[in-house]
């Protein structure tokens, strides 16, 4: 979780920047953003090979047992 810090001023002179200011703050907040893995084909193919035999093992450890 990020903050921002936005710094207003309660001056009639400076509504205009502390406005743009709040409109600016209010639009950072709303940014989402969605983590992905950047992996290739193969990588990604590994990687499910490796879990399937982790499965595998799981299956075969309880056939055992």
């Amino acid at each position: 979780r990020t903050v921002m810090i936005a710094c207003v001023s309660p001056s009639d002179r400076d509504f205009m920047e502390t406005l743009n200011t709040l409109k600016y703050a209010n639009r950072a907040r709303n940014i989402k953003n969605k983590v992905i893995v950047n992996q290739d084909k193969t990588s990604q193919q590994i990687s499910a090979l490796r879990a399937e035999i982790a499965r595998l093992q799981m299956e075969i450890m309880e056939y055992k047992a």
